[in-house]
């Protein structure tokens, strides 16, 4: 389990830190709860593909109005428990209110279910090739490759004509 806020990145235990994997330097191995001095942005939880269903049915029945549960990782389940409402599509539109960039004029790509409302969002929506079946009913497009085949680049390349 992992839990994170501005400031800080707490995980249960080190030995379960990847850091590649949360792109961070910063992990404070501790009991979480009484470690958070606010409330965090997201809590993370790891489980088999099999429980994911469970843990988030049983999640959003005890706190139906405070959070969300959005899920990605691929072979291994992440549970991104969120505040309700809080997602990238809503970070989107703040960011491109502050710097007055029309939503159509945004391309937004993506791979896993945690993406679906920000490819909505945007103007023109990108799937990866790798990305969720969900995900891509959603796409105005999806990459002919992978993220780890940079599918984006070369999408960016082409239709900028670099």
């Amino acid at each position: 389990m992992a839990a994170e806020n501005r400031q800080t990145f707490f995980i249960d235990k080190l030995e379960n830190f990847q850091k590649d994997f949360f792109a961070t330097d910063i992990a404070t191995e501790a009991n979480l709860f009484p470690q958070l001095k606010t409330n965090p942005t997201s809590v993370m939880l790891k489980t088999k593909n099999e429980f994911a269903n469970f843990v988030t049915e049983a999640l959003t029945k005890q706190f139906p109005n405070e959070i969300d549960v959005k899920t990605w990782g691929g072979a291994a389940t992440i549970l991104e428990v969120v505040p309700k409402g809080v997602q990238k599509a809503m970070a989107i539109s703040v960011v491109a209110e502050a710097m007055q960039v029309n939503q159509k004029d945004i391309i937004a790509f993506g791979d896993e279910h945690n993406d679906v409302e920000l490819l909505d969002y945007a103007g023109w929506g990108v799937a990866m090739k790798n990305g969720t079946e969900q995900l891509k009913s959603v796409a105005n497009d999806v990459t002919t490759k992978t993220n780890d085949e940079e599918g984006m680049v070369d999408y960016l390349e082409e239709l900028l004509a670099i």
